[in-house]
């Protein structure tokens, strides 16, 4: 509560300062914090023209907060909108899965199979480059379920198949 409001006073009194873009982020994820999650994306969203370099991240940041809230198509479209405008985020892959398992959500299977499936899609690139990741393990995982629903079984099982040739750890 202290963090939020002293950092809402720095940029009431400082509104120039090139520190500002930081400043808003750490309120809002202090709102965050504080389970005020409309409060924090409406503090992103009005900020989000003067992110600059941390544009990804209040984007991420209003995706979880729409999260959080239940408003699942809004936080899906956070994450795409990530996704989208920031292709050397390193919260793309992240952002990705938490787009496709938002759409999931929302009963929108096909298109979460869709985000997680397409070989030149961002998913699959991103977590090409680290398939041991959480958010790789966690997409595949999802599309399998996605597949499973959508009555694709023997897709579900290459997906899973495919998670037990890495070598995960158990946990």
């Amino acid at each position: 509560d202290r963090a939020e409001r002293e950092l809402g006073a720095f940029a009431a009194k400082y509104p120039e300062s090139p520190r500002l873009p930081e400043v808003i982020l750490r309120q809002a994820q202090a709102r965050y914090e504080l389970k005020r999650f409309q409060a924090a994306a409406d503090l992103l969203a009005l900020r989000l023209p003067q992110a600059g370099a941390l544009g990804d991240q209040y984007r991420f940041w209003m995706g979880e907060a729409h999260f959080q809230r239940g408003a699942l198509a809004s936080a899906a479209d956070a994450y795409a909108d990530l996704v989208g405008k920031s292709p050397e985020s390193p919260l793309r892959l992240q952002a990705s899965y938490s787009e496709a398992f938002a759409r999931f959500q929302l009963g929108q299977i096909d298109r979460a199979v869709g985000l997680l499936r397409q070989a030149d899609g961002v998913f699959q690139r991103a977590a090409a480059g680290s398939p041991k990741s959480d958010f790789a393990v966690r997409g595949q995982m999802l599309l399998a379920e996605a597949l499973q629903r959508a009555g694709d079984f023997a897709g579900a099982a290459q997906v899973l198949a495919k998670l037990g040739e890495l070598g995960l750890e158990p946990a």
